[in-house]
């Protein structure tokens, strides 16, 4: 995945448009001889993502990313401070920059903690959980003398904290593994009939990776009691709140319908009025699926908006680049819907 993507998505999730160059200090302005000094003055003091959520979600949930983003940085911030606790003594030049970015790292450290208590009765009420592990960090501000056991015990308490409501890093990791490697798989299939049995492995490997656990199952090549159609993928929609609530509910959607088109050419109307006829029967619903390699013609776009005038029956349309765009939501939002619920939105206001 490229650089950036868990940013630029995480973002979008909450409703912000960023891009990396608004706050991250480009490489020919890092200053490598001051790193922490620099690290404070990028990620907090000129950081601009909190006055957009404060536009946005208002002023408390600014401050909640204030918090959270303050105890990342002092999590690294204090691992500095216990390293240079243990080392041995220096002198020279070295020495003085030395001490220049431990006054800095001591400084921001208090920093953090006065403002979790500036803002403590926030979190009080609001947030309980954070409040409480964080409650302990009033104890260590501005103290005359500190040790290494001072750093170790702030440490303790940010960890606590972010054990509690961090993910664990290492799910996102394997997610990341897991996404790449079935984007790599869906970019070695080429389009065309040749390939389209694994279009439709690769399809139902990516609908797993999207959607369960949330569903229990998804059915793979579902037939018809008399055995003469069959369906790609059925995902039944055992779910009552959220994007799949609301899809159950408008279109008694009992079970999603998925359908792969490896074409090499435009998918046509003929096609998409073969899921139709899936979604017609009463036992199912009148929402689906139609995955496809290339974008969708202004034809096809023309024929589903009939199908809905008809049938009210729903079908979005899911192009590679969709696919590989709600993968990486999978990765880091862990909530692909969101793609689905902004394509849903565009039929609606376009209608």
């Amino acid at each position: 995945m490229k650089a950036g993507d868990g940013i630029r998505i995480i973002s979008a999730s909450i409703g912000i448009k960023v891009e990396l160059r608004d706050f991250l200090v480009g490489e020919y302005q890092f200053d490598y001889k001051k790193p922490i000094t620099t690290l404070i003055s990028c990620c907090i003091f000129n950081d601009p993502i909190s006055s957009k959520i404060k536009d946005i979600h208002g002023s408390f949930i600014a401050n909640v990313y204030t918090i959270t983003q303050h105890v990342v940085l002092a999590n690294i911030v204090l691992q500095f401070l216990l390293k240079i606790s243990d080392s041995r003594e220096v002198s020279g030049k070295r020495k003085d920059k030395i001490k220049l970015e431990r006054e800095n790292a001591e400084e921001f450290i208090n920093h953090f903690i006065l403002l979790f208590i500036d803002l403590k009765e926030q979190f009080k009420v609001n947030y309980p959980d954070m409040y409480n592990n964080l409650v302990n960090l009033e104890q260590y501000v501005e103290q005359d003398k500190v040790s290494k056991l001072h750093y170790k015990n702030i440490y303790g308490v940010l960890n606590g904290f972010m054990e509690g409501v961090y993910v664990d890093l290492s799910e996102i990791y394997e997610r990341q593994k897991r996404a790449q490697s079935l984007l790599v798989e869906l970019k070695r299939c080429k389009p065309g009939k040749q390939e389209w049995m694994d279009y439709e492995r690769i399809g139902i490997q990516i609908l797993e990776f999207l959607f369960l656990p949330r569903f229990k199952i998804i059915i793979k090549q579902s037939r018809t009691e008399n055995g003469d159609t069959r369906r790609d993928a059925v995902i039944s929609n055992n779910q009552t709140m959220g994007f799949w609530g609301m899809i159950n509910s408008e279109f008694d959607s009992k079970h999603i319908i998925c359908e792969f088109k490896n074409y090499a050419t435009n998918v046509n109307g003929d096609q998409l009025n073969q899921l139709r006829m899936y979604l017609l029967k009463p036992t199912i619903g009148r929402f689906g699926l139609l995955f496809l390699r290339n974008k969708p013609t202004k034809r096809l776009l023309q024929a589903r908006k009939r199908i809905y005038e008809e049938s009210k029956i729903l079908i979005l349309i899911i192009d590679d680049e969709l696919a590989e765009k709600m993968i990486n939501y999978r990765v880091y939002t862990e909530y692909p819907e969101e793609i689905l619920e902004e394509l849903k939105n565009d039929f609606e206001l376009s209608y």
